[in-house]
């Protein structure tokens, strides 16, 4: 059986111009293949780790300006209705505000541990001694930049209030990216 099969292998290839003296590969040539093809195995491995790493960096980014972006419109929500609207005059890293139940509302940027996150603060009175404190953005984001700056329509119009929010994402701290939300939101109780 295994001679048939010789002879059909044999009949095959019976049209194939084989030289003699070129029967079989060198160990020489076996290794040259070998070599090449584990350098090319070893570029197309490191061009599929970066992807994933920069695939991996991207959503982490896409989290944190989803994040910030919640909690931007929170705060426009309660600009647009507050009185009194108070920042630094260049702009500070906090807003403060009067909202409809007569409370008094800050927003601050707070930071720990070199990990920011912006927090709201309701007292019922200035220097209420138990102020309700809580974050507004999640714990894994990296709130690395907030401004706030009060502008005066100088017309006797409404406080336009500018919100510039920065959020860090980093990956194994090999990688850091930097971005910035701004918006603009003007008060209809003034």
């Amino acid at each position: 059986m295994i001679f048939e099969i010789k002879e059909k292998f044999k009949k095959f290839f019976s049209g194939a111009k084989f030289s003699k003296d070129l029967e079989g590969s060198t160990l020489i040539e076996l290794l040259l293949s070998l070599g090449v093809f584990s350098v090319l195995i070893s570029i197309s491995i490191a061009g599929f780790v970066q992807t994933l790493f920069n695939q991996r960096l991207l959503l982490k980014l896409m989290a944190a300006t989803d994040n910030v972006s919640s909690a931007i419109e929170q705060m426009t929500r309660e600009i647009r209705v507050g009185t009194n609207i108070e920042t630094l005059p260049e702009g500070g890293s906090s807003v403060q505000f009067i909202n409809p139940d007569g409370k008094i509302i800050t927003y601050f940027l707070e930071v720990n541990n070199n990990q920011g996150r912006i927090v709201r603060k309701e007292e019922d009175e200035v220097g209420d001694p138990t102020p309700l404190i809580r974050p507004i953005t999640a714990d894994n984001v990296n709130v690395s930049y907030f401004q706030a700056q009060a502008l005066d329509s100088g017309f006797g119009g409404p406080v336009r209030v500018v919100l510039n929010v920065g959020v860090r994402v980093s990956e194994r701290k090999a990688k850091e990216i930097d971005t910035y939300l701004q918006t603009v939101v003007s008060s209809r109780a003034e």
